[in-house]
């Protein structure tokens, strides 16, 4: 029973997000991109909910954000569940940063494709990697839409608050967009790490307080990048003892 519901999860996430992928891609490229954003708030969000239902997660979002400025939307990366939930937000003119790891995945390369994510080159590509912020940066600034990153970056998942990079807090100084985080609460047995064995149950996604950052400096980078980290540890320790 136990690898069956394995198998069945599994087949569910990747046939699901190879069909939303498909059709997100084909809308693409027809509109010319024109339907970026209809692909990512409009089709999206109830479709990766019913695929949450399906693999037995309950999605509750609370403390909607009201502010409308672009910002940087962080999120504590603590499951490969994160990918589904992620879409299902509905969150408006906001692109994903993702991983060039992430290509050698089709459903995820098609999702991305339809949803016009920004590619990040992994840190041992040092040059291409500042490259990719420089034009990220440029592109909010100028085009002024929001973006999703996680300060983890990518790591093994873990039941914590992995170290924080320093290249998304670059990100939100030079471009002076508020950090709206998000805290992805997922219970330990709803929680399948890296595999696809989970129990069934509640997922709660949270709108912290907007932290600001038009007066952070490069200089004190490292402190703030302390600083919104420890907010996370705080939080998921909260939300740990009381779940």
């Amino acid at each position: 029973m136990k690898h069956a519901l394995m198998i069945y999860r599994c087949l569910v996430m990747y046939t699901g997000m190879t069909l939303i992928g498909c059709v997100a891609s084909t809308l693409y490229l027809l509109s010319l991109g024109r339907l970026r954003r209809f692909n990512f708030e409009v089709l999206a969000p109830p479709f990766f909910r019913i695929m949450l239902y399906l693999m037995g997660i309950k999605l509750t979002v609370k403390n909607t954000k009201n502010d409308s400025r672009p910002g940087l939307y962080f999120f504590n990366h603590n499951s490969y569940l994160d990918l589904i939930i992620l879409p299902a937000l509905g969150l408006m003119n906001t692109r994903l940063i993702t991983s060039t790891r992430t290509k050698k995945y089709l459903p995820l390369r098609l999702c991305h494709f339809g949803f016009g994510s920004l590619y990040l080159p992994y840190k041992d590509q040092k040059k291409e990697r500042l490259q990719a912020f420089k034009n990220i940066a440029q592109r909010m600034v100028e085009e002024k839409f929001s973006v999703i990153c996680s300060p983890e970056g990518v790591h093994t998942f873990r039941h914590k608050i992995s170290p924080f990079n320093k290249g998304v807090f670059h990100l939100a100084t030079v471009t002076e967009f508020p950090i709206y985080p998000l805290f992805i609460h997922i219970p330990k047995k709803s929680n399948p790490l890296e595999g696809f064995y989970y129990q069934s149950g509640n997922v709660f996604v949270t709108h912290m307080n907007t932290i600001d950052t038009d007066s952070w400096c490069l200089e004190t980078l490292s402190n703030n990048k302390k600083n919104v980290r420890n907010l996370y540890i705080e939080t998921y320790e909260e939300q740990t003892a009381n779940a």
